[in-house]
Protein backbone atom coordinates (compact mmCIF):
# COMPACT_ATOMS: atom_id res chain seq x y z
CA UNK A 1 0.00 0.00 0.00
CA UNK A 2 1.29 3.47 -0.56
CA UNK A 3 0.92 5.68 2.41
CA UNK A 4 1.35 9.60 1.78
CA UNK A 5 2.63 12.13 4.24
CA UNK A 6 2.87 16.02 4.15
CA UNK A 7 3.53 18.51 6.21
CA UNK A 8 3.51 22.48 5.71
CA UNK A 9 5.75 24.43 8.20
CA UNK A 10 2.62 26.92 9.41
CA UNK A 11 -0.62 27.71 9.81
CA UNK A 12 -1.16 30.66 6.73
CA UNK A 13 0.77 27.33 4.49
CA UNK A 14 -1.56 25.07 2.32
CA UNK A 15 -1.18 21.20 1.94
CA UNK A 16 -3.55 21.28 -0.83
CA UNK A 17 -1.04 20.91 -3.62
CA UNK A 18 1.24 17.82 -1.70
CA UNK A 19 -2.31 15.79 -0.92
CA UNK A 20 -3.30 16.24 -5.03
CA UNK A 21 0.09 15.29 -5.63
CA UNK A 22 0.12 11.91 -3.25
CA UNK A 23 -3.30 11.01 -4.25
CA UNK A 24 -2.49 10.91 -8.29
CA UNK A 25 0.39 8.89 -7.32
CA UNK A 26 -1.77 6.41 -5.87
CA UNK A 27 -1.53 6.71 -2.06
CA UNK A 28 -4.26 5.32 -0.32
CA UNK A 29 -4.21 6.95 2.62
CA UNK A 30 -2.54 10.04 3.33
CA UNK A 31 -1.57 11.47 6.69
CA UNK A 32 -1.03 15.39 7.06
CA UNK A 33 -0.15 18.53 9.36
CA UNK A 34 0.95 21.75 9.72
CA UNK A 35 4.32 21.91 12.35
CA UNK A 36 7.40 22.44 11.75
CA UNK A 37 10.43 20.80 10.47
CA UNK A 38 12.72 21.45 12.86
CA UNK A 39 12.03 17.80 14.98
CA UNK A 40 10.02 14.80 14.78
CA UNK A 41 8.71 15.60 18.42
CA UNK A 42 5.18 16.71 18.60
CA UNK A 43 4.14 15.81 14.91
CA UNK A 44 1.30 13.21 15.85
CA UNK A 45 0.36 12.96 12.32
CA UNK A 46 4.10 11.71 11.15
CA UNK A 47 4.00 9.13 13.89
CA UNK A 48 0.57 7.98 12.88
CA UNK A 49 1.82 7.33 9.54
CA UNK A 50 4.86 5.50 10.99
CA UNK A 51 2.21 3.13 13.22
CA UNK A 52 0.16 2.34 10.33
CA UNK A 53 2.50 1.52 7.71
CA UNK A 54 2.97 -2.26 7.49
CA UNK A 55 5.90 -5.00 6.40
CA UNK A 56 5.59 -4.27 2.00
CA UNK A 57 3.79 -0.43 2.42
CA UNK A 58 6.10 2.59 1.09
CA UNK A 59 5.82 5.64 2.52
CA UNK A 60 5.49 8.35 0.00
CA UNK A 61 6.19 12.18 0.74
CA UNK A 62 6.63 14.84 -1.94
CA UNK A 63 9.82 16.12 -0.82
CA UNK A 64 12.51 15.08 1.98
CA UNK A 65 12.30 17.66 3.89
CA UNK A 66 8.66 17.43 4.08
CA UNK A 67 9.64 13.99 6.29
CA UNK A 68 12.21 15.92 8.52
CA UNK A 69 14.98 18.24 8.18
CA UNK A 70 17.30 16.29 10.75
CA UNK A 71 19.49 14.10 9.33
CA UNK A 72 19.31 12.64 12.78
CA UNK A 73 15.30 12.08 12.34
CA UNK A 74 15.41 11.39 8.59
CA UNK A 75 17.80 8.34 9.68
CA UNK A 76 15.07 7.36 12.34
CA UNK A 77 12.57 7.33 10.04
CA UNK A 78 14.67 5.24 7.68
CA UNK A 79 15.47 2.89 10.46
CA UNK A 80 11.77 2.48 11.43
CA UNK A 81 10.81 1.87 8.04
CA UNK A 82 13.30 -0.77 7.37
CA UNK A 83 12.32 -2.14 10.63
CA UNK A 84 9.12 -2.46 9.67
CA UNK A 85 9.96 -3.69 5.94
CA UNK A 86 8.89 -1.01 4.10
CA UNK A 87 10.20 1.58 1.65
CA UNK A 88 10.77 5.34 1.11
CA UNK A 89 9.72 7.01 -1.91
CA UNK A 90 10.35 10.82 -2.35
CA UNK A 91 8.52 12.35 -5.49
CA UNK A 92 10.74 15.17 -6.39
CA UNK A 93 13.67 14.10 -5.65
CA UNK A 94 15.48 10.15 -6.59
CA UNK A 95 14.70 8.48 -3.60
CA UNK A 96 13.62 5.61 -3.25
CA UNK A 97 14.96 2.97 -0.37
CA UNK A 98 14.08 0.00 -2.97
CA UNK A 99 17.52 0.22 -4.95
CA UNK A 100 21.07 0.92 -3.69
CA UNK A 101 21.49 4.38 -5.49
CA UNK A 102 17.88 5.74 -3.82
CA UNK A 103 19.94 4.76 -0.60
CA UNK A 104 22.36 6.71 -1.57
CA UNK A 105 20.42 9.92 -2.50
CA UNK A 106 18.38 9.91 0.09
CA UNK A 107 21.48 9.97 2.88
CA UNK A 108 22.69 13.01 0.37
CA UNK A 109 19.39 14.87 0.66
CA UNK A 110 18.95 14.21 4.35
CA UNK A 111 22.56 16.17 4.74
CA UNK A 112 21.50 18.57 2.73
CA UNK A 113 18.04 19.47 4.46
CA UNK A 114 19.40 19.38 7.61
CA UNK A 115 22.60 21.92 6.46
CA UNK A 116 19.45 24.33 4.64
CA UNK A 117 18.23 24.22 8.08
CA UNK A 118 20.71 25.40 10.31
CA UNK A 119 21.53 28.23 7.45
CA UNK A 120 19.18 30.67 8.60
CA UNK A 121 19.69 30.28 11.97
CA UNK A 122 22.58 33.31 12.07
CA UNK A 123 25.75 31.21 10.38
CA UNK A 124 28.48 33.77 9.83
CA UNK A 125 31.64 32.58 8.14
CA UNK A 126 34.88 33.27 9.63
Amino acid sequence: MLVGYARVSTTDQTLDTQVERLTYEGCEKLFSESYSGGSTQGRKQLQLALDFVREGDVLVCTKLDRLARSAVDLGNIANTLSDKGCDLVVLDQPIDTTSPTGKLMFNMIAAFAEFERALPRGYRAR
